[in-house]
């Protein structure tokens, strides 16, 4: 896979799941932690979604990459006790070597207000007909939590290596 990219100003962990790796906030708990795999002498967490908290509970960032296409659990799914505040979506065409791409954001809040999330769902066609699907999320108590960790965020979304098959 190629190099990770240095996030700035947080020291940082490495996550492996199944088919992917991403750096967190060293101060972050990671779930899940199990089932474990050892590959190539690297313990690896059977998974290909994954949470990450923040010491306060006041962030959860959030991904999905699997190998191929497929969805998070539940994570694209607006609850009973959740609302839809925004939702944009781009496409690009399939255009020849390279497949079309839809991007979705989405912001929802709790209807009690204790919570929002916001996130990213990338799929991308590719020249074999199959499609890639990675989700990033991120789940804040208010804005001044989004507005304090939104750096850490988006070190987390670009260190994402994905592995191939």
């Amino acid at each position: 896979p190629a190099p990770i990219p240095t996030p700035t100003g947080t020291a940082t962990t490495l996550y492996k799941g199944s088919w992917f790796d991403v750096m967190y906030p060293q101060t972050f708990s990671a779930a899940p932690k199990t089932p474990t795999v050892i590959y190539n002498e690297q313990t690896i967490t059977q998974t290909d979604e994954a949470t990450f908290t923040s010491p306060d509970d006041a962030v959860e960032f959030f991904v999905y990459s699997p190998l191929w296409g497929g969805n998070p659990k539940t994570y694209l799914t607006i609850t009973p006790t959740e609302e839809l505040v925004d939702e944009k979506t781009t496409e690009t065409p399939n255009t020849a070597p390279s497949g079309g791409t839809k991007i979705r954001w989405v912001t929802i809040k709790a209807k009690d207000g204790s919570y929002y999330r916001s996130f990213v769902s990338i799929r991308r066609q590719v020249e074999t007909g199959s499609d890639l699907h990675h989700v990033f999320g991120i789940k804040y108590r208010d804005a001044a939590a989004y507005e304090r960790y939104r750096a850490a965020y988006t070190s987390f979304k670009q260190s994402l290596r994905q592995y191939g098959d």
